[in-house]
Order: C-alpha cells, then structure tokens, then sequence
C-alpha cells in the first residue's frame, strides 16, 4: 500500500503505509488530524486507514467511539452522508498506481482520468489507446444528455467518437425544436463533419429516418457562397452519386424546388449527360445556348415543337435524275421505329406542279417523282413511334385527374388556387 502526503508526492513507507498530513489538517470523515492517519497492516488483521484525535474513532460510525478505529479497506457498515473520503479544503484528491498520478478530482469537482487539468466534469485523455470503452448487453453502452445545449461532446486526432452495435453504433435524440440529435462540426480543409462508410454488401454508410409527418430524415443548409448543401461522389463503376426513391402513393424520389423569386435560380441544374429511363414531362422544353454572335453578353433560347403523338421527324434535301425521279434511303431501323408516315416535298428554284411521292416508304426507302432533271427538291417525313418502350407506355392526350387531385393543379398561381398537384414538401421553419 502507498501513502499520499500533503506534499503532494507519493511515497512508500516500508511496510506500514500512511496517509499522512501536517498537523491541524482535515482528516478523513472531518475529523481534525491532531495526530497523523495511519493504516498498519501489522496494527491491525482487516487493512484500515485510521483518524487519530482525543478520542480515535471508526470512520464509516456516526460519532461513536469504536473499539477499532479506521476505514475499513474491504468495506465498512453503518455509514452516514456525514461520512466521506476526500478533502474539506481547495485542495484536489489525487489517485496514482507505481507511483505515477492517474486520477484527480480538483477542487472545483472535475474529475480528471489521465489528465491532472480536467476542463469538465469528467474529462479522460489517453495516448495510443482508446480513453473510453463502454460496452452492455441489451442497454445503452454510453449515453450523454445535456438539458441546454450540448449532449455529449468528442475530440479526437483520428476519431472523436466510435460506436459499435448491434443495432445503433451512435444513437442521437433531441427533445427541443431548433436543435440536432446528432451534430458534427469540421474546422479543417476538406474536412467531414459527420463520416459514414459501409462494406457490406446491403449496408449503409449513413441511414436517416423520420416517422413524423412533415419532418425530415437529412437537413442539410449553406449559406455560404460557392458551398454545396448536399454532395454526392462516386468513383466505382456501377455506383451512385446520390439516389431517391419514392415508393408511396403520390410520392416523389427527389423534389427540387427553384421557385424563389429569382431569375438566376434553377430547381435543378444538370452538368453533363443526363438521362431520364421512363416518360419526363415539363410545361415548356426547349434549349438555351450562349447567343451565337453575341455569347459573352446574351442567351439564345429556342422552344421544341410539341406533338400529340410520339412523332419523329426526318428530313432532308433529294437531286432528281434524268427522268426526274430520286430515291430518299432512310435508316436500316427506321421502320422498326416509326409508322403512319407523313411526307412533304417542296422543290427549290422552281415551281413544279407535279412533284409528288412516287412510292412510300418500303424497306426503308421512298421514291420522290415529277420533277425536273436536276431538280433540288426539300423533302420531310415524320413517324410515330411503334418500338416496344412506346408500346408498353402509350400516351394518353387527355387524362382525368384522379377524384383526390380534382382542384387541384400543376400551377395553381396561374388559376387563382394554392393547391398544387403535387404539394411541396414543408420548408423547415429556419428558411
């Protein structure tokens, strides 16, 4: 056993070991050390650490004298809330193991593992290991509450926190609007303030869900310029970069709202290839290119021509033969593609009155008649899809709103209404 001395050293004291203070100090159990503490193992058979005084009592007995005075080591009966192990002046108790200090409580409450400054109520550092392990069978290995701000908070050079569960490894709850179950805050370049991996096959690096109506399972805001709220990367082949789906009546995968007051603002912005598997339909569609002649300074925007039907258009311009005729080849799969055909020719330079097709479209082809030799003659033919996609989806010129959509529209601003086809999701009330 080791004693520990109001000098603050730990010393060893042969074979009787004491805790020892000068004279007039506080004792264990507040009596006042008029002589030193003292635990002998040769005193006494039960190792105890003794309080000496007028009259030597047990510590652990509500002021009664005891035939065997001292604080006994393999436990002690009879306590009271009187009775403590500590220090009654602004002096830290300190706890140390081969003569090394290995935890202090200061004056203040703070207990300190590893560190002899704690800065907060239980404050654990740790060199090359991990500084706290909690681990429990059916329950909560670590929980953290904080009634204001913070819960529980984690620093740390590689990892500031790790869990591991069976089925939570971090498990974040707040009770109080306005704030975050679980937050993360990078300082650093390129740093991540919340980290999620996975390696099984099935698994999530990050999982969120919410079960209330009008919630959110990810918020995620900037405002900041040049910043990006949500970022998706992928490097892999067959991977994703960010994925939404909506499997609910009346759902949506991934809703994009640009309907701020601003010109300059985009639901949504595509850089590069895009592609849309299944029917896409919008209000307007066109493209919109820097202005040819004057690109640093204005756009040039063209709307696309509109159909009934799955229409295609093909054209071109046909030189008549000697005989007035030209043959118009079109793609190998062109019939494998297109049906109920519509022809228009209009010859170039001249007026010929009996230009027409001579024969329809057979095995991708066209004859154009009536002409004369040499004669350049402008030649277009539209098609309406018959491939299996269109097949299996065809469109439907005019639907009925289904009965729980009726009063309802795409723009309701346009029809003096607020109720939309499809409502927007909730702002959060910080927007």
């Amino acid at each position: 056993m080791r004693s520990i001395r109001s000098s603050g050293h730990l010393d060893k004291v042969g074979e009787a070991d004491a805790l020892a203070s000068e004279e007039g100090m506080t004792g264990l159990g507040g009596a006042p050390m008029s002589r030193r503490l003292f635990a002998s193992r040769m005193a006494v058979a039960v190792p105890t650490i003794m309080a000496g005084g007028a009259a030597a009592q047990l510590l652990g007995e509500r002021g009664a004298a005891a035939s065997t005075p001292g604080w006994r080591l393999e436990g002690n009966e009879d306590t009271s809330e009187q009775h403590f192990l500590g220090t009654k002046h602004a002096q830290p108790l300190r706890f140390g193991t081969s003569d090394v200090e290995r935890v202090r409580i200061d004056s203040d409450g703070r207990l300190g593992v590893g560190t002899s400054r704690p800065e907060a109520r239980l404050h654990v550092t740790a060199d090359g290991e991990r500084a706290i392990l909690a681990s429990a069978r059916g329950a909560v290995g670590f929980e953290t509450e904080g009634s204001e701000k913070l819960g529980g908070k984690m620093r740390g050079t590689a990892l500031g926190l790790h869990g591991l569960g069976g089925d939570f490894g971090v498990y974040g709850e707040v009770q109080r609007g306005g704030f975050s179950g679980l937050y993360g805050h990078s300082a650093g370049a390129r740093g991540r303030a919340i980290g999620g991996g996975s390696s099984k096959p099935g698994s999530f690096g990050l999982q969120v869900g919410v079960g209330g109506s009008d919630s959110f399972g990810v918020f995620s805001e900037t405002g900041a310029p040049r910043s990006t709220a949500v970022y998706g990367l992928t490097h892999a082949r067959h991977s994703t970069g960010l994925y939404g789906a909506a499997l609910g009546h009346d759902s949506t995968g991934i809703f994009a709202d640009g309907s701020v007051a601003f010109k300059t603002t985009y639901a949504l912005w595509a850089e590069g290839r895009s592609h849309v598997n299944g029917s896409l339909t919008h209000s307007v569609s066109g493209f919109k290119i820097d202005h040819p002649l004057r690109p640093s300074s204005h756009f040039l925007t063209h709307s696309s021509v509109e159909s009934s039907e799955m229409k295609n258009v093909y054209d071109g311009v046909a030189t008549l033969d000697a005989v007035g005729r030209a043959t118009v080849t079109l793609p190998r799969w062109f019939e494998s593609l297109n049906r109920d055909f519509r022809y228009q020719l209009t010859a170039i330079g001249r007026a010929a009155p009996a230009l027409h097709v001579a024969s329809e479209v057979s095995r991708n082809r066209f004859e154009i008649a009536g002409g004369q030799a040499g004669m350049r003659v402008s030649w277009m033919i539209t098609g309406v899809r018959h491939d299996a996609w269109a097949k299996a989806n065809p469109m439907r010129v005019v639907e009925e709103k289904p009965a729980h959509k009726t009063g309802s529209y795409l723009h309701p601003e346009l029809h003096s209404s607020s109720r939309a086809i499809q409502p927007r999701p909730l702002a959060p009330e910080i927007l």
